[in-house]
């Protein structure tokens, strides 16, 4: 009889020690610093947020390129034949675009990130977003979640100084500039030519 209630005693015991440590362990994820927090305290927040979250985001709020955002129907009527880039500008609106800027000369890479960098900021400044990748010492990649602002942009990178020329939906664009660059650039060679063989 001694021996049971040893046993009881020892059982009882064992389970309030087990209860403890895991009432321990399993404190309230409201209760403890984040960085003690687990993967199951995560996941605990993650699905109190999605039980709390009465306000869905409207659908036409949700970032650009998001697969749920609703896109404007296309309506042709307003489009002239004459412009064709205008109506392509305009199917291209809620698309991801890549367009590529090829700077003139041989510049550094350095250069080439400082120079783009101002060109993104002019672009942010239009209230033009997009991402940008310097993917060799003379060309950048620019990425645009709304797709019909990169023919603006195009518009944009034509006009600047130091653009040689821009790629956007398979097309290059010369730079405003980069031919009277190239033809200052022929000039100066044929007078170097000519110099050499008026003194031959």
């Amino acid at each position: 009889r001694k021996m049971l209630v040893l046993l009881k005693l020892l059982v009882s015991g064992f389970v309030l020690i087990q209860l403890s440590t895991d009432s321990f362990s399993r404190r309230n994820w409201k209760e403890k610093d984040v960085l003690e927090y687990s993967s199951e305290d995560f996941d605990s927040l993650s699905k109190e947020w999605e039980d709390n979250d009465d306000e869905k985001i409207p659908p036409d709020e949700l970032p650009y390129g998001h697969p749920d955002r609703p896109t404007r129907p296309l309506d042709f009527s307003k489009f002239s034949l004459d412009e064709p880039e205008a109506l392509v500008a305009a199917s291209q609106t809620a698309k991801t675009t890549m367009l590529f800027v090829t700077v003139s000369g041989n510049p550094t890479r350095e250069e080439t990130v400082e120079l783009s960098s101002l060109w993104d900021t002019g672009l942010y400044n239009n209230h033009i977003p997009t991402h940008r990748y310097v993917i060799e010492d003379n060309r950048v990649m620019f990425t645009f979640y709304e797709g019909g602002l990169a023919w603006e942009a195009k518009d944009y990178f034509v006009s600047e100084d130091n653009v040689e020329g821009v790629e956007l939906d398979g097309k290059i664009y010369p730079g405003k500039y980069a031919k009277k660059k190239e033809d200052k650039v022929e000039k100066k060679e044929k007078r170097k030519k000519k110099i050499k063989k008026d003194e031959l």
